[in-house]
């Protein structure tokens, strides 16, 4: 519980005060707990039959002596034992997924742990990835608790080590630092102040390590592959983010005004005859990040003489090679799209349009350096679409090649 409290610690709105009270509190109430089991079962049984019938579920054989309402009681025993078990696993799954989070965000651990769940703001990547390795390492124990306690051991007797020395460490890197909250009995050496548990839970924690390394095959050999695992993607994750493995990071918080995450959820295309896969492919690379869709829209403009459903073959013929080329790209990046073919006195009109109609959250287009009539039509179409648009717009320029039709 104390270690849940600590990962959880940075989730209170006054950690400084709300941790070491949740820490005290916790204390008195598992020596309260363990104090009182232990009276109850010593005064219901004698002390044989509980450490031989029931040394394997004592508790159990705690309410069958009881003398009333044992009957009634053991149901309730086992109800209350899953429960039990059931937050004991979620506290477990909880501390480890805000522990990664904070990993993640000082670029210990790859981004992917830093993924937050849109609506409830829990750390959902980590939150999973610790569920389904959880699952995974019970079902690999084969209901054997030896097993899962010689895991248990190794991780956890370096942590509350790493703990230890870390306190340690910050009192004498950081001896001035204000503390809130000081644990009490230190020992003044020079200038530092090192409180004596630290001393004590640092040399005995790693004694049980060693012991455990020792004489625990399973601990040894899976312990040791999970640390080698972690800092093998440490460097690595530091190496790719161009960080020196052994430098500290520090995050500060900054507050931009006005600041909204950007969201997309669907992304309109528009095209013309000449062949404008950049803007495509950056529309994808878009709908990828955020999971939207696509629309591309081509718009067979109609002179003013001509009715709207006057015969343009050749045109037709353009525009479907023109929409058939954006769909093979879209589809090869494997998102979803849709295809709009639309007749019209202006590009401009049409796009307006389909805004007025759908909700879009970005537009997509593409326009050419080349030739010089086509790149000052393109500018002159685009100054007006982002001048009206009612979301952002994104103009990609680049070379282009004319479909032949």
């Amino acid at each position: 519980g104390i270690e849940s409290i600590a990962q959880l610690g940075s989730e209170a709105k006054k950690p400084s005060k709300i941790v070491p009270r949740a820490v005290v509190l916790t204390m008195f109430v598992l020596v309260a707990m363990y104090l009182g089991i232990s009276l109850v079962a010593l005064s219901a049984m004698d002390p044989r039959d509980l450490g031989t019938k029931y040394v394997l579920d004592p508790i159990a054989g705690i309410v069958q002596s009881l003398p009333f309402g044992s009957q009634v009681l053991a149901p309730w025993l086992g109800l209350l034992a899953a429960i039990l078990l059931f937050v004991a696993s979620n506290a477990g799954l909880v501390g480890a997924s805000r522990l990664s989070y904070n990993m993640s965000e000082y670029y210990q651990l790859p981004r992917f742990f830093y993924k937050l769940h849109p609506r409830f703001r829990t750390p959902i990547a980590a939150l999973s990835f610790f569920a389904v390795l959880s699952s995974s390492v019970v079902i690999w124990s084969r209901g054997q608790m030896s097993f899962l306690a010689d895991l248990y051991n190794f991780g956890a007797m370096i942590a509350f080590f790493s703990a230890h020395m870390s306190l340690l460490v910050l009192r004498i890197k950081k001896p001035d630092h204000p503390r809130p909250f000081r644990i009490k009995f230190n020992i003044p050496i020079g200038k530092y102040s090192l409180p004596i548990s630290a001393i004590v839970g640092a040399l005995a924690t790693f004694s049980v390590w060693c012991l455990v390394v020792i004489t625990k095959p399973d601990g040894r050999f899976l312990g040791l592959s999970w640390m080698s695992f972690g800092i093998i993607m440490y460097l690595l994750y530091r190496r790719k983010s161009k960080m020196v493995s052994t430098g500290s990071l520090a995050i500060e918080k900054v507050k931009v005004i006005e600041y909204q995450p950007l969201s997309v959820t669907n992304i309109l295309v528009p095209i013309g005859y000449p062949d404008q896969t950049g803007a495509i492919q950056m529309a994808g690379e878009m709908a990828k990040g955020h999971g939207a869709t696509i629309t591309v829209l081509h718009v067979i403009e109609i002179p003013y003489s001509l009715p709207l459903d006057a015969k343009m073959s050749h045109r037709e013929e353009l525009a479907k090679v023109a929409l058939d080329s954006a769909e093979a790209v879209v589809r090869d990046m494997q998102i979803p799209v849709e295809l709009k073919l639309v007749r019209g006195r202006s590009l401009y009109s049409c796009v307006m349009d389909m805004l007025d109609k759908g909700k879009f959250d970005l537009i997509v287009m593409g326009a050419s350096k080349k030739p010089e009539k086509s790149r000052k039509a393109m500018s002159f179409f685009a100054q007006k679409i982002i001048k009206e648009a009612p979301c952002p717009v994104l103009l990609c320029y680049g070379k282009q090649n004319k479909v032949s039709g």
